[in-house]
């Protein structure tokens, strides 16, 4: 009697021992099921922020404060000299853009002009904090919008300037052509 209890007790061990498994695969089945639904949710989480950010951007430069055609017109003074401006943002709407915006966080306030050329190219450069030629305002944009084809800027065209051979280098500088001036493009 004592040897078929035993017995019994063996086989309700590895019973109760195969129940425990099966239960503990059952768990680890769900929590992997439970990673990989989480997993899919966070992927298409990302990829519907990711479409609504590049929308939302899409939106705002296409219909945006820069999308008008509408020129803007100002005043600039420079050294107690008033000079009318007006932005073409048909042309140019990054250029306008990025000025204007400058313009409104009164980025240009106190900075003074710090270059005038006098031969071969004739114009007034502004917009350096550092009043050297090598400021901005911490970033830098591009690539270069309408550029004259013929390379000639012709007198009154206010021009961001830029380093040479590198399109994406604008920031805050700007030209001023005083006089008609062959500007070569780059390469």
């Amino acid at each position: 009697m004592s040897s078929k209890k035993k017995q019994q007790n063996i086989y309700m061990d590895a019973a109760k021992r195969m129940a425990e498994f099966q239960a503990s695969q059952t768990a680890v089945e769900t929590n992997a099921s439970r990673k990989s639904r989480d997993l899919s949710k966070a992927l298409i989480g990302s990829a519907v922020a990711i479409v609504l950010a590049l929308g939302a951007q899409w939106t705002y430069f296409s219909f945006g404060p820069q999308s008008s055609t509408t020129p803007i017109t100002g005043v600039m003074d420079i050294n107690g000299a008033k000079l009318d401006m007006t932005l073409d943002r048909a042309d140019a709407p990054k250029a306008v853009g990025e000025f204007t915006k400058l313009i409104k966080k009164g980025f240009y306030k106190g900075i003074s002009c710090h270059r005038l050329t006098t031969s071969g190219i004739f114009v007034l450069q502004c917009g350096d904090p550092k009043g050297d030629g090598t400021g901005g305002p911490g970033y830098s944009w591009g690539p270069i919008e309408n550029a004259p084809k013929d390379n000639i800027y012709k007198s009154g065209v206010l021009a961001m300037a830029r380093q040479g051979n590198n399109a994406n280098s604008m920031g805050s500088q700007f030209f001023i052509v005083y006089q008609d001036s062959t500007i070569p493009a780059d390469s």
